[in-house]
């Protein structure tokens, strides 16, 4: 598949992606980001992680030398939304089967998961969950629950690291290990090979992973492979 990593800034700045089970091209999911490249890596390091969504489990079932990205198209950022609900509408009223629950229903006005807000702000606020887990748990977009806490004009710190983020990204682009992160920082090794990997504190201007020897490693030893 030959795609953009990264789009420039400017009205189309934004991709529409579909990522299809080789062997049965009815199973799909529809997903958008501004960085291809990244938003694959993303996907491999979730489904090795054995992250409990319905897409994840479903990659993790078929293997994901077994999938394929392509690309629906490339549109405004204003327009994604709508456009991402209206593929998956499109898909699902052809009979295709989707694996982003979190999106099937989004075009439904009646979807009662839009009533649930106050719960959504409630788990963020009072646990430790980011912002991505507290997604999975809802089975509802991050891109929802980010709007839920803004409604809310709330902005929760993760952790001891949550004002050093972009200084520690810094420091593994620069090729500082993650042990000596972790022991600069005194904390467990985790929690910095989450932020290398863009488990932690996802940017899309950034290539994962951070730490390039690390990213060199993973590519050669993992059982995925990168198709792209």
């Amino acid at each position: 598949m030959a795609s953009p990593q990264r789009l420039p800034s400017g009205d189309l700045n934004m991709i529409i992606y579909k990522i299809q089970n080789k062997n049965n091209c009815n199973e799909i999911y529809i997903g958008k980001t501004k960085n291809l490249k990244n938003r694959i890596y993303q996907h491999k390091s979730r489904a090795k992680q054995h992250c409990d969504k319905k897409v994840y489990k479903w990659i993790n079932s078929i293997g994901f030398d077994n999938i394929e990205f392509i690309i629906e198209c490339i549109c405004d950022d204003k327009d994604s939304a709508l456009i991402e609900r209206e593929t998956v509408k499109k898909y699902e009223e052809l009979g295709y089967t989707l694996y982003n629950d979190q999106l099937t229903k989004l075009f439904n006005p009646s979807n009662t998961r839009f009533n649930d807000r106050h719960s959504v702000y409630e788990l963020y606020l009072n646990s430790s969950l980011s912002i991505n887990e507290v997604a999975d748990k809802f089975s509802i977009s991050e891109s929802l629950v980010k709007k839920i806490i803004k409604e809310y004009n709330y902005s929760k710190p993760h952790g001891k690291l949550h004002k050093y983020y972009k200084e520690i990204q810094q420091q593994l682009i620069s090729g500082c290990s993650i042990r000596s992160l972790a022991k600069k920082y005194n904390v467990s090794k985790n929690s910095i090979a989450n932020i290398n990997t863009g488990i932690t504190c996802f940017d899309e201007n950034l290539d994962y992973t951070l730490n390039k020897y690390v990213r060199d490693n993973i590519i050669k030893n993992s059982w995925f492979k990168s198709k792209v």
